[in-house]
């Protein structure tokens, strides 16, 4: 069964950010003026207004979520079956986010139409996805989706991600420094990497093995770290995932948040990095780093 994931907002973290950023400004205007009285007088004030606007908040979403549904007749694993016929452009969603420090959550969503057509149900084909969430929210969204014409939802847009059988390339690679060896096999065809992690160590004290996606920031998950030969795996997103609504309130931090995401999540395909490393004695450390490409397999 798809998951579906409907967003109204920024996300919390965004919002107490700014909410923080407009706090501390307030404390230091009256801290400047001099008065005791001043500042817990604006302070007491502010944490009301804080309130109300948080309670409205939270009537709004839910209101626009309800609204939402009411475009979905039903879902399966595979199909998203409308209420209605809609007018409908396909395309791909773009979403970037990454913390600033002074300014907070920053964030640029872009769809990029491809062609107009009517829909009655939107079938989750496997097609090149891209999901990079770190633990922060900072990431990158790359989706097929759609955008919605209809009176009323014009902003609203449906995105998904169905993961499937992709090809690894190159599925080996191997690392050789004097005594010690190394070396990290794929499953060439899967619906997630698994493989071998081979170690054959003399002087150093362990390895470790990381898949690494570059965005700006490198975001990072450990598939291995030890001495021992063992097998390794790593799921990635193991349903269909699929998001609705407004285009700017799809962002990497917002999906963090409806996951419930407490690590990195890398999952899709193109093109990452495998990173090698040794950790050797007197904490030197000898790192090499490869490139994984990751290939969707349509059967």
């Amino acid at each position: 069964m798809a998951r579906v994931v409907y967003v109204t907002g920024e996300g919390r973290l965004a919002n107490l950010s700014s909410a923080a950023s407009v706090v501390v400004t307030v404390l230091l205007a009256a801290a400047l003026s001099g008065s005791l009285r001043a500042t817990l007088y604006i302070l007491l004030m502010f944490t009301v207004l804080t309130l109300i606007l948080y309670m409205a908040r939270r009537l709004f979403t839910r209101g626009v979520e309800a609204k939402l549904k009411e475009i979905i007749a039903s879902m399966s694993s595979s199909t998203l079956t409308f209420a209605e016929i809609i007018e409908a452009e396909i395309g791909k969603l773009v979403s970037r986010g990454f913390w600033a420090r002074l300014s907070g959550y920053q964030r640029t969503v872009e769809f990029h139409p491809e062609q107009k057509t009517r829909l009655d149900k939107l079938v989750l084909e496997q097609k090149q996805f891209l999901t990079v969430i770190g633990s922060d929210g900072s990431g990158v969204l790359q989706l097929p989706a759609v955008k919605l014409r209809k009176r009323g939802y014009e902003d609203v847009i449906v995105a998904y991600a169905a993961p499937g059988l992709f090809r690894v390339e190159p599925d080996s690679f191997n690392v050789l420094t004097g005594d010690d060896y190394v070396e990290v096999s794929f499953e060439r065809e899967a619906r997630h990497l698994s493989g071998t992690v081979t170690a054959l160590l003399t002087k150093a004290r362990k390895v470790t093995v990381e898949l690494v996606y570059e965005s700006g920031k490198q975001h990072r998950v450990k598939l291995f770290s030890g001495r021992e030969s063992r097998r390794i795996e790593y799921m990635g997103l193991t349903e269909p995932l699929v998001i609705i609504g407004p285009v700017k309130a799809v962002t990497p931090l917002v999906l963090k948040e409806k996951l419930k995401l407490k690590n990195t999540l890398l999952a899709g395909y193109g093109e990452f990095k495998l990173r090698i490393v040794l950790h050797m004695p007197r904490g030197r450390r000898i790192t090499k780093a490869f490139t994984l490409r990751l290939k969707p397999l349509q059967r």
